[in-house]
């Protein structure tokens, strides 16, 4: 689990790949999304609105938090 900066949202994964965010205030669910096909290992919200996520098959994506679309795919 991990905090946004600002502290806002929590952000979460499961084996399954999927990403989860929750707002801090009252813990409602955000949104639930299908990163990847695999379990995500680490994820590290950044900045400017995106998330960083890597998953057990190595694949790294960075995805934006407000259009909900991967921006970078490696």
């Amino acid at each position: 689990m991990k905090f946004s900066e600002d502290f806002n949202y929590l952000f979460c994964s499961d084996r399954e790949g999927y990403l989860l965010c929750y707002a801090t205030k009252n813990y409602k669910e955000i949104f639930h999304l299908k990163l990847h096909d695999i379990e995500i290992l680490a994820f590290l919200p950044l900045l400017n609105n995106e998330i960083i996520s890597y998953s057990l098959d190595g694949e790294l994506k960075i995805l934006n938090l407000i259009s909900k679309k991967v921006l970078v795919k490696f």
